[in-house]
């Protein structure tokens, strides 16, 4: 047998016996309470006295538009699809008010919608979404995020749960 047979034949009895000597520790990971924020959040709007009693829905629009749904990590980032408008950023908690910062909608920062907007003559993304960070209310004792909405619309209440 040739030298490189001999080395090969070795490694391969050093390497079983090797895994039959390790023995396996299982890792214990040690708790840690979670924010309460970090999660998937769906959003709707409120139903009015007169759609709980008759039992429609004040959801029209989201259920035709895309909805609400919004998605809040550990690391301060935030992914969020606003009635089909896709949103990621960072966000932060002050209080009881959490506030997002948008980076990018519809997958471009500001400034490659800036100039999508001039190439093509006409604004295709409005770029005060960038400018106006959006700020929610937290209430810890329901577990909603209330968000005022767009101007003249009603307001939009997330709660815990997976819209996407």
């Amino acid at each position: 047998m040739n030298r490189i047979g001999v080395i090969l034949i070795l490694l391969v009895a050093v390497g079983c016996a090797a895994r039959r000597e390790s023995v396996s520790v299982p890792v214990v990971k040690k708790s840690t309470p979670q924010d309460p924020l970090v999660g998937d959040w769906t959003g709707e709007y409120p139903k009015s006295a007169e759609q709980a009693d008759s039992g429609t829905t004040s959801n029209y629009l989201a259920e035709h538009l895309g909805g609400y749904a919004l998605s809040l990590d550990s690391q301060g980032q935030f992914k969020a699809s606003l009635r089909g408008l896709d949103e990621v950023g960072t966000w932060s908690k002050s209080g009881d008010t959490v506030v997002l910062k948008v980076v990018k909608v519809l997958g471009k920062s500001r400034s490659e919608a800036d100039k999508e907007n001039r190439d093509k003559g006409r604004s295709f993304i409005d770029l005060t979404l960038f400018d106006q960070p959006v700020q929610l209310t937290f209430d810890a004792n329901k577990a909603t995020l209330t968000w005022a909405g767009p101007k003249g619309s009603p307001p939009v209440v997330f709660h815990p749960g997976s819209g996407r």
